[in-house]
C-alpha cells in the first residue's frame, strides 16, 4: 500500500447500535410488507434486496480505503471504487463523509453516491486526510 493511502474499518453495530437496530427492523418490516403483496416471487425478491442495499452501511461492517488512485467500499461480498476524477464532491456528515459522483443530475447525487462511514476515534483526521487526497488529484 502507498505511503499517501489510509484504510479503516467501520463496524455499524459497535459505533451506533440503536441505527443499525432500527435499520435491522425497518428491512425486516419491509421484506414482510413485500411478502403480503400480490406479485410474482422474483419481482419480490429484486424489490425487497434493492431496498434494502440503501441500508446496508448501517446494517454491515465495511472495510475502506482512500488512495493516490482512487477510494475502494467493500462490504459483504461487494466492492464500489471510484477514481478521484470520477467525483464531484467531499461532502461531510456528522459520521463520515459522501462522495458525490460527477456528471450525475443534482437530483441522483443522493441515489449515485457513496457513503465513507468513519469510526468516531479519528474521525476529523479521516475527513480530512479524505478532503485533501480528493483536492490534491482534481483538476
Amino acid at each position: 500500500m502507498p505511503a499517501d493511502a489510509l484504510s479503516w474499518t467501520y463496524d455499524p453495530w459497535a459505533e451506533r447500535p440503536l441505527a443499525a437496530s432500527i435499520a435491522a427492523l425497518a428491512v425486516l418490516a419491509m421484506w414482510l410488507g413485500l411478502a403480503l403483496l400480490a406479485m410474482p416471487a422474483v419481482y419480490k425478491l429484486g424489490l425487497g434486496a434493492a431496498l434494502a442495499a440503501q441500508l446496508l452501511p448501517l446494517l454491515a461492517p465495511c472495510a475502506l480505503r482512500a488512495g493516490a488512485d482512487g477510494v475502494e467500499v467493500r462490504q459483504l461480498a461487494m466492492s464500489q471504487r471510484l477514481v478521484w476524477a470520477q467525483i464531484g464532491a467531499v461532502q461531510p456528515l456528522a459520521g463520515g463523509v459522501r462522495l458525490t459522483r460527477k456528471r450525475m443530475p443534482a437530483w441522483t447525487a443522493g441515489m449515485s453516491a457513496v457513503l465513507l462511514p468513519m469510526p468516531r476515534v479519528g474521525r476529523a483526521e479521516r475527513r480530512a486526510a479524505v478532503e485533501q487526497l480528493w483536492s490534491a488529484h482534481v483538476r
